[in-house]
């Protein structure tokens, strides 16, 4: 079985290993499966309007063990920075 991730075919045609130099801006905090994307991705910077936590509150639950992390520690890994939750968390009020 061969093995596959989303970026594999699109690495391939520009000749990268890798997106370091490319940065993801998301509407909210990566879940753990699109964190393993951005792993191998290897995002220089990931940058996400609401959190999981305001996910949760609005009724889209991650993993119970993602809410058991330590935030700070999965933000630095990931090189995660919050950017605009009013306005990301706005969307739902909507």
């Amino acid at each position: 079985m061969r093995s596959y991730t989303p970026f594999k075919l699109p690495l391939k045609k520009l000749g990268k290993d890798g997106l370091k130099d490319c940065v993801l801006y998301t509407s909210c905090e990566p879940c753990m499966m699109c964190l393993g994307a951005c792993h191998w991705a290897q995002f220089k910077a990931i940058y996400f309007g609401a959190s999981a936590q305001d996910a949760k509150d609005y009724g889209f639950v991650y993993s119970k063990c993602y809410y058991q992390m330590d935030s700070d520690q999965r933000h630095k890994e990931f090189r995660m920075t919050q950017l605009l939750a009013k306005e990301a968390i706005g969307v739902w009020d909507e």
